[in-house]
């Protein structure tokens, strides 16, 4: 390309031009391209948004919709509870008195068994001793009489001796002679 003086520059201009507004359509190109890019991306985002937001949404309604149901069915399995608690409760209090009862009757029955028997023992134990002091009196009343009496043989007096040293002595008067004086006692008296 030759540069002609006179009208050759305009050529030039025009070349220039020509190229400048290929390049200004190709980066026009090229930044639409990429403006679509970002169109599109930022059209899959927004759509992808909106979609969460949509799946959000359902699912705050469902739980709005199963939370007042969960929220029966909670209180309910509560008032169930606390009811079966309470139940439970009155059982065993129920149980607990009856026990209470029963010990205080076994206690109750117990006590009287033992004045019953305290009160049979000491009756047994004034019986024996009654039984005791009027023995002791028989035979201190056989020991006065033999003693007393002037009628009584030698032999006599020496059994009544031996008698009233059986009371305080029984060791040394054999087993015969004591029968002997039991039978002699009772024949006197």
């Amino acid at each position: 390309m030759s540069r002609s003086p006179g009208g050759g520059g305009s050529s030039e201009v025009l070349v220039r031009f020509e190229d400048w507004d290929r390049r200004r359509a190709l980066i026009d190109q090229k930044q639409v391209g990429v403006s679509n890019e970002q169109w599109r991306f930022m059209r899959e985002c927004f759509r992808d948004n909106v979609q969460e937001v949509h799946s959000v949404r359902k699912e705050l309604q469902e739980l709005q919709i199963t939370s007042p149901l969960l929220h029966c069915m909670v209180v309910d399995r509560l008032d169930k509870l606390e009811e079966r608690f309470q139940q439970e409760m009155k059982r065993e209090q129920t149980v607990r008195e009856a026990d209470v009862r029963e010990l205080r009757e076994l206690i109750g029955r117990e006590s009287m068994a033992r004045d019953g028997h305290f009160e049979a023992m000491r009756g047994l134990l004034t019986e024996e001793r009654l039984a005791r002091e009027a023995h002791v009196g028989s035979v201190r009343e056989v020991c006065e009489e033999s003693s007393s009496s002037q009628r009584l043989t030698s032999s006599r007096r020496s059994r009544a001796v031996c008698m009233r040293s059986e009371c305080f002595c029984p060791a040394k008067t054999t087993a015969h002679e004591r029968l002997f004086n039991r039978v002699h006692v009772r024949v006197i008296s």
